[in-house]
């Protein structure tokens, strides 16, 4: 099996107008490594999990729209993939596209790709503007 399928290690980086005054070095999660291994095959992203860093990065207003469990990268035999947790909306912009995920959907992902989190504003462009992560290969950092 190649390597590249079997793990990935990645980072997100968030970023947007809901985010304060902070250097991008404090606005990274990871590097984060996934495999198909068992007990490193998942990232659970939210406040239960990153509460610190939440705090930390996001402005007060925005924090409520950040569920305990937001949502779940987990790496698969051929990508990795975003499984929605939340009730809160959840896109993944890729090229300019906008794919929306209800909770329990699950989206293939790619390096590149926007994880844009709802801030109970209803489009996924406006959304795009306040809180984002941004899903890059540790490699690029």
């Amino acid at each position: 099996m190649d390597e590249e399928l079997v793990s990935q290690t990645f980072v997100l980086e968030l970023s947007g107008a809901g985010i304060m005054d902070v250097p991008m070095d404090q606005r990274r999660l990871g590097p984060v490594r996934l495999s198909l291994q068992p007990g490193n095959k998942q990232m659970i992203v939210g406040r239960r999990h990153q509460k610190e860093f939440l705090q930390r990065c996001v402005k007060e207003d925005l924090l409520d729209f950040i569920s305990r469990d937001h949502f779940v990268i987990d790496c698969g035999p051929e990508s990795l993939m975003l499984h929605a947790m939340s009730q809160n909306r959840i896109w993944i912009i890729r090229d300019g596209s906008a794919i929306e995920l209800k909770k329990d959907m699950t989206q293939g992902l790619q390096m590149g790709d926007w994880i844009v989190l709802g801030t109970g504003i209803l489009s996924a462009e406006d959304s795009f503007s306040r809180l984002r992560f941004l899903l890059k290969s540790a490699e690029c950092v």
